[in-house]
């Protein structure tokens, strides 16, 4: 096999559900994908996956590892029966705090207020920071770099500012503030999107891999190397006690793409000294043989069938691939 996949999934959902200010592939969707996918690609599991990796592949076919992020509900009663149904197994990366104390990620709250009118939402973000004495919401060209897939300026701009640019400490102020003049109660929102340690346990027993995906879902940005590796800890330790099974992936909230070097090389040696082996990032494109399983790039599902032809470097990989055979 000469290439292999990872894919990117976050919220799945039936259409009858209220998408808010989420993007979510939608329930029939997801099953069309998986036809594609299993026609052009061997689904493995995650340990597959990893022993393909180290030992070379044996399928024909190029490897497609399925990964899910965040750990909301969907997951556990959406897109699990679907797997298990074909025999498919994935890896499911939980927030902590969500599934085990029932906190409302500031990420997730964003995405329930982007549900809102956004020109609303910003203008109360502009005056907030206005009254906090001229808080930093970030530069518009910043969020339009990290956020050049939204379909809203606007979007990514509050994005950007409640993720990235403000600090925690403001960005929960702010979130809170902004939750509370919608009357949302975050416990109750907390409840609703994800998924509890019952079906935590559920899963792994079933075989999917459990992976830390942080406590409270910040940036390695916003909380530093010190807090950034504490949250790997308590991440992996939790999750561990939690579900039952040994925590062998982690991904970073938001990917650390943007990671210091000298940062991302302190969190790589943790990971090796935690006895972490699969680290999927927001790096765009196909795992070629040999990669680091630390470092190990995706592609959304937004991007392939049936929303999208598959983009070239996919498609690359499937042609190649059969070329191979042919040969």
């Amino acid at each position: 096999m000469s290439f292999g996949v990872a894919i990117t999934y976050h919220y799945v959902q039936s259409r009858e559900w209220d998408p808010r200010g989420t993007r979510p592939l939608w329930r029939d969707e997801f099953e069309a994908q998986l036809d594609w996918l299993e026609e052009h690609f061997a689904i493995v599991t995650p340990t597959e996956f990893l022993a393909g990796l180290e030992a070379g592949w044996t399928d024909p076919r190029p490897a497609a590892l399925l990964t899910f992020d965040d750990g909301t509900r969907d997951h556990a009663e959406v897109v699990a029966p679907l797997l298990e149904a074909r025999g498919l197994r994935g890896v499911f990366f939980v927030i902590a705090g969500a599934t085990l104390d029932g906190v409302l990620p500031v990420t997730h709250a964003v995405h329930w207020l982007l549900g809102e009118d956004e020109a609303e939402l910003w203008r109360e973000c502009e005056e907030w920071a206005h009254a906090a004495g001229g808080v930093d919401l970030g530069a518009a060209e910043d969020a339009a770099r990290v956020y050049h897939y939204e379909d809203s300026t606007l979007r990514g701009r509050v994005k950007f500012a409640l993720n990235r640019a403000l600090g925690p400490h403001h960005t929960e102020a702010l979130v809170a503030e902004l939750l509370r003049r919608r009357g949302a109660d975050p416990a109750a929102l907390a409840a609703e999107w994800f998924f509890d340690r019952d079906a935590l346990r559920r899963l792994a027993a079933a075989g999917h891999a459990i992976g830390g995906h942080g406590v409270t879902h910040r940036s390695t940005q916003q909380l530093g190397a010190a807090g950034t590796l504490a949250e790997i800890d308590a991440s992996l330790d939790r999750l561990t006690e939690a579900s039952g099974a040994p925590i062998e992936w982690y991904t970073l909230p938001f990917g650390g793409n943007e990671t210091p070097p000298a940062v991302a090389a302190q969190i790589d040696a943790h990971y090796q000294q935690r006895g972490i082996r699969g680290v999927p990032t927001t790096t765009h494109g196909v795992i070629e043989p040999g990669s680091s399983s630390l470092a190990l790039p995706r592609v959304d599902t937004a991007l392939l069938p049936p929303r999208h032809p598959a983009p070239d470097v996919v498609a690359r990989a499937i042609s190649r691939t059969a070329s191979e055979e042919a040969q």
